[in-house]
Formats: structure tokens, C-alpha cells, sequence
């Protein structure tokens, strides 16, 4: 019992840890070194590193599995940081910047200064529910933090993606999208979700990227894809949104678990305000089990009321969230707990 809670208690040494290595670029690193380094090698590209300090760090987070270690020289040589080298497994694999299903940006945005200050202040969080952000790092919300931290938003983005590359083949294997001619992403980001959509569904002649400005500038249409790729700037929380009318589905991934219940019906009725009668709205989530059993639900929504005052929902929650914004929930493709299709429509007269 005591070695469980002590384990959890000191969960964020490895997490700090975990975040050095992704934020040095340790991974880049070994693999164009082309195979197992010494600290010593390794710190040699990290500019005013020192190999016996990097060596420590590189040691424990071996000790967790993320990265192989082996015997190079004397066990007895006390220059240690020359002794062993460091390789890749299929874990650190995902920490390379090059990869397909990179998980660097992740790491660093979710050990990184910004989310790790916010939860600093999780008591007040647990006790109010509101988020942290104002106390911990100045802001009005998370959002205005990234907005004056062009390089932090760099990494949040790219974050995003990474995230989206993860659930792509949930979405694409919950839901089937054959039949529609035209989507519209709200909140896309860089379009990972949506480029994805489209190259299965070759079908859909007109996929929309719709985000902030300052998010879809960065977005970059794939050449198969520049003819059925629109992208459109605007806030979903505007009056007059912009969010482009006429298409048959708009789909949003976790979008509405950003948001409290009012600013979440703010965003689905000017969504609704775009649609025609046929159209339907999908939100890629987590729904939320209403049992004890472990869901990585249940941890993202206390991640979400600690920056953003939001939260994750039950099915229940997003049946009444469709109600009160007038639409309705039609189905929920996937499993409770895991990320899940939830479709909505309009009332039927």
C-alpha cells in the first residue's frame, strides 16, 4: 500500500525527467548519431550540457524503460558517463522528432512549464472547479497564455496533432463517414484529423479546416489534397463565427471538453447555425464511465477543470449539453471511456 501511494506521490520526478529528454532532443540525437551513445556523446550536441548530469537523467529514465542502457566499459571506471551508452527502443522510438507518431511535442507540452505551473495550484481546482491559470500563471485562460507565447502555442499545436495522429484510428474504425460530400473541421488545428478523413473517404469532395487564425496559418495542405482543402480563419466563439454553411457533417475533436457548459452551447449553436436541415454534428471525446474502473477520462477531466474550468462528460451530459443548444444526440459509436464518435442532428419535425 505505502510503495503504491509513494509511486504515485513521486510520479512527476519521472514525468520532469521524461520532459528533459524530449526537450533536449535526446532521441534525435541517438538515432542520427546512428545507434547507442554515451551521455558523453550525447551531451556533446546539447549545447552547455554536462555529460555526468545528463548521464544521471539518462540512467533513471532507462530504469523506466524508456531508453535501453548497456555496459560499454568498466563498471569499476567512476567516469561513468563513458561507460554505458544509450539506445533507442520502440518506446524513446516515439520520442524522435521524424517519426510518423511522434509523441515529443506531447511531452514537452504536457511536463512543460505551462501545464505543469497550472497544476501547481490543483487544490484551489478541486475545492472551486475553476481553473488555476489566473494564480499560476497570470493569464485569463490557457488560451490568452498561448496567444502571448508564440513559441509555447508552437508546441501545443504540434501537440494536437500528435494527439490526433494517436485517436485517428479510433475515429476513422468507430465511424463510418462514407455518404458525405463535404466536412467541415471546427477547431482542426493543422488538419491532421481532416487530411486523414479525406484520404479514406475519397468521396467527400470539400473538407473545411476552420481554427484561430494564428493556428491555421501553420497548417499546411498535403499536395493530393490542395483541390478538396479549404482553409478558413475565425473563433467559434464569435458573434458572426465564420464557420462555413451548407456541409453535410462538422465535426469537432476534443473541442467542446475545452469548455464549460455555457461557452460549449455558445459553439454548437453557431454550429447549428451553419447546417442545413441534413447535416449532422460529430464530436470526437471521451465519454465519461460512471463507475470506478480506470479511464483516462477521468484524469483528462481534471486536466481540463485545472486549466480551463471544463470538464469531460457523461453520455447523459452530452444528451442534455445536445438538448439545451438544440440538437440531438443520435449515436455514440465506440466504447465508454475511450474516444468516441457522439453524432448529433436536428430535431426531426
Amino acid at each position: 500500500m505505502a510503495e503504491l501511494l509513494l509511486r504515485i506521490v513521486t510520479g512527476f520526478w519521472a514525468s520532469k525527467a521524461l520532459h528533459a529528454v524530449a526537450e533536449m532532443g535526446v532521441a534525435d540525437i541517438i538515432h542520427q548519431h546512428g545507434g547507442p551513445a554515451t551521455a558523453e556523446e550525447i551531451a556533446a550536441a546539447i549545447p552547455d550540457t554536462d555529460p555526468r548530469s545528463l548521464f544521471r537523467v539518462l540512467r533513471f529514465v532507462a530504469s523506466i524503460g524508456i531508453l535501453d542502457m548497456q555496459l560499454h566499459g568498466s563498471p569499476d571506471d567512476v567516469a561513468y558517463h563513458r561507460t554505458f551508452k544509450f539506445g533507442l527502443n520502440d518506446t524513446s522510438q516515439l520520442l524522435r522528432s521524424d517519426v510518423e507518431n511522434s509523441m515529443r511535442s506531447s511531452v514537452r507540452l504536457e511536463a512543460g512549464y505551462a501545464h505543469y505551473t497550472a497544476w501547481s495550484g490543483f487544490l484551489d481546482a478541486a475545492k472551486t472547479g475553476k481553473p488555476t491559470v489566473k494564480a499560476t500563471l497570470g493569464t485569463n485562460s490557457a488560451w490568452d497564455y498561448y496567444e502571448t507565447h508564440p513559441q509555447e502555442q508552437k508546441i501545443f499545436n504540434a501537440a494536437m496533432s500528435n494527439f490526433t495522429a494517436k485517436e485517428i484510428h479510433d475515429v476513422l474504425g468507430n465511424y463510418d463517414f462514407s455518404g458525405l460530400t463535404s466536412i467541415v473541421d471546427i477547431g482542426g488545428g493543422l488538419g491532421t484529423l481532416l487530411f486523414a478523413i479525406l484520404r479514406k473517404y475519397p468521396g467527400i469532395r470539400k473538407g473545411h479546416l476552420f481554427d484561430l487564425p494564428s493556428v491555421v496559418r501553420d497548417a499546411v495542405v498535403p499536395d493530393d489534397l490542395k483541390d478538396r482543402v479549404e482553409i478558413h480563419g475565425g473563433s467559434f466563439l464569435d458573434d458572426e463565427a465564420g464557420i462555413p454553411a451548407g456541409a453535410d457533417a462538422y465535426i469537432m475533436k476534443h473541442i467542446i471538453h475545452d469548455w464549460d457548459d455555457e461557452k460549449s452551447e455558445v459553439i454548437l449553436k453557431a454550429t447549428k447555425k451553419a447546417m442545413p436541415d441534413h447535416a449532422k454534428v460529430l464530436l470526437v471525446e471521451y465519454t465519461v464511465p460512471l463507475g470506478p474502473q480506470p479511464s483516462m477520462a477521468k484524469a483528462l477531466d481534471l486536466h481540463m477543470m485545472t486549466l480551463l474550468g471544463a470538464k469531460e462528460r457523461t453520455k447523459a451530459e452530452f444528451t442534455a449539453l445536445f438538448r439545451n443548444a438544440g440538437l440531438e444526440l443520435s449515436q455514440v459509436a465506440g466504447a465508454e471511456g475511450e474516444v468516441n464518435v457522439i453524432e448529433a442532428r436536428l430535431p426531426q419535425q
